[in-house]
């Protein structure tokens, strides 16, 4: 009789355990990624200016203990970005709760990049508009601007943004340029304590940076087109709290 018992306590712990292991699976964060480099056709050994986009999408299926602390992008080898071709805003100068009007007055010069953003906010989809720096700090760095309307009904209008005051709250990312470190790959664009930085789990960024986007950041990203095939490629790498998850986005055709 105890062995029958024994053998119903270890087939109902089996069981138990498949059930959390599924739920496990279940509860997986995921993201994709996808980029972009305008023009598509560029020298093979010299570098042409131009403009990224880069459009990265989280999913969580529970937004109320599920977050991305970091992500990594590794840039192809073939991309050139040049710090210097625009001034450097102090993060400092951008952080607390400031509207865009007046990040754009403390560093309107700097801007490198616009676009847009998406938070979770349990049922509700929160939308934000994002202005991108060129930071100061050794190496080079981005700042993404991200400010938010975080009260119904959750939208906000991202036009004129040197005079815009809409929005409620703001968050400030603060990504580090490093050597990637990795072959094939030039630039790691390193982005860490994202959720420190935001008190919402972020979902959707869809940057542009360079020119046309903002005309004045003409030389900040280039590229050449020199590899065989002629493929420019991006990874991505998200660190989430339950795990990490590596992304090798569909690479973009180039052409000279």
């Amino acid at each position: 009789m105890r062995s029958k018992r024994r053998v119903a306590v270890v087939l109902a712990l089996a069981a138990a355990l498949s059930l959390a292991v599924a739920g496990i699976a279940y509860a997986a964060i995921s993201s994709t990624v996808t980029f972009k480099f305008t023009p598509s056709t560029v020298p093979k050994t010299t570098y042409k200016a131009g403009q990224i986009n880069v459009h990265t999408h989280t999913n969580y299926s529970d937004t109320a203990s599920q977050y991305t602390s970091r992500a990594q992008l590794y840039f192809d080898s073939d991309f050139k970005v040049n710090v210097a071709a625009v001034g450097k805003c102090n993060p400092s100068s951008i952080s607390g709760n400031k509207t865009m009007a007046q990040a754009m007055a403390a560093c309107g010069s700097k801007l490198i990049g616009k676009g847009t953003a998406t938070a979770a906010a349990g049922a509700n989809t929160v939308h934000a508009c994002v202005l991108a720096f060129n930071g100061t700090g050794t190496g080079g760095h981005v700042l993404l601007f991200t400010r938010a309307n975080a009260a119904p009904p959750f939208t906000i209008n991202c036009s004129n943004p040197s005079s815009n005051t809409s929005g409620n709250t703001t968050v400030l990312l603060d990504g580090a340029l490093k050597p990637a470190n990795k072959a094939g790959y030039g630039k790691l664009l390193d982005f860490q304590n994202i959720n420190t930085a935001s008190p919402l789990p972020l979902t959707d960024f869809n940057v542009t940076v360079g020119k046309p986007t903002v005309p004045a950041a003409g030389g900040w990203i280039s590229a050449k087109c020199s590899h065989s095939p002629k493929k420019w490629k991006l990874q991505t790498k998200f660190t989430y709290s339950s795990g990490t998850q590596t992304i090798n986005s569909t690479p973009q055709t180039c052409a000279n």
